[in-house]
């Protein structure tokens, strides 16, 4: 039953102002925590992340050769893992579709070994070249004279030689596979 003496001036603003308050602060919370919980990763369509490509013998005849490079445009570092470590030193636009990055090897390993500190390739400069850069997907491949890595001992000699100009006289796309998130 409703009895408008069970009112008190003021008493139902009162409420409705509580109630506004109470559901004001629930959003705020609410908004807080989704946020808390979301990925410092950045989005999509940008080169910094974990990127794996796995081969797989047409013939079935050699096992899964699973390839892992590790971009972190925030301390501009790089791992091939199994390969090589080495410090961004360009500043390339990550979120481009094309691109290249020059590497100072801090860390190198020949087919097989463990990458090292002490290995005669620490200090010189190399370069991955990105292309089609997607939403979770990018073909990416070292620069390669023959069987060999392109490397040049100073950085004026890797920024003269690593641009995408030259990316053809290192690459053959033709035959490099995708890699994704």
């Amino acid at each position: 039953m409703f009895f408008f003496n069970s009112f008190r001036p003021g008493s139902f603003r009162q409420k409705i102002t509580r109630n506004v308050f109470t559901l004001f602060a629930l959003f705020c919370l609410s908004a807080f925590l989704l946020l808390a919980g979301c990925s410092t990763e950045p989005d999509e369509g940008n080169l910094h992340g974990t990127w794996v490509n796995v081969f797989r013998d047409p013939a079935g005849e050699l096992p899964d050769f699973i390839t892992t490079i590790k971009i972190n445009t925030s301390t501009m570092t790089i791992e091939y893992v199994d390969d090589y470590e080495g410090t961004i030193m360009n500043n390339p636009d990550f979120s481009a579709v094309n691109g290249v990055i020059i590497i100072r090897f801090t860390k190198y390993g020949d087919w097989g070994e463990e990458p090292t500190l002490e290995h005669e390739n620490v200090g010189k400069y190399g370069a991955l070249y990105w292309r089609d850069l997607g939403l979770n997907s990018v073909r990416m491949a070292d620069a390669f004279i023959g069987f060999d890595r392109a490397m040049f001992n100073t950085i004026g000699e890797a920024q003269i030689n690593f641009t995408m100009d030259k990316a053809s006289d290192y690459i053959d796309w033709s035959i490099i596979g995708i890699y994704t998130r």
